[in-house]
């Protein structure tokens, strides 16, 4: 990866398999798979974060899209295709949809997030080239 690029990441968990069970992406080429052993909690009480490194990297995010069910290989691809603006394509099986214009609001309706040491930005794509 390249400093100062944006990149489509996608990560595919399906907890019924036994083996292969997290899936990677980036723009749309699939990395690999590997085993993650448990779940992934979702629900009123349970909470998660998306964080990196713990030290003082710089990282941006834009359009996270949470949906409880795997996503095949051409959704995926309908995805990034989209680019990063793009609407979330399941609604069905969607659980969260963070734009992250601003705010950690969750516009599926389902779960408002909580932003902790992070800068909004009004050029938030500044540097990105659509696909």
């Amino acid at each position: 990866m390249t400093l100062n690029s944006w990149y489509f990441v996608a990560i595919d968990y399906n907890g019924a398999l036994s083996s292969g069970n997290l899936q990677s992406y980036l723009n749309n080429q699939y990395l690999g798979s590997a085993n993650l052993i448990g779940s992934i909690p979702l629900g009123s009480s349970q909470a998660f974060a998306i964080s990196y490194g713990g030290g003082s990297e710089n990282f941006e995010i834009a359009n996270l899209q949470i949906y409880n069910t795997s996503l095949s290989a051409n959704e995926i691809q309908a995805l990034y295709l989209e680019g990063i603006g793009g609407a979330p394509i399941d609604l069905q099986h969607l659980v969260a949809w963070y734009p992250l214009n601003g705010n950690g609001n969750d516009y599926s309706g389902n779960n408002n997030g909580q932003i902790n040491n992070a800068n909004f930005v009004s050029n938030w794509w500044s540097g990105y080239t659509p696909p």
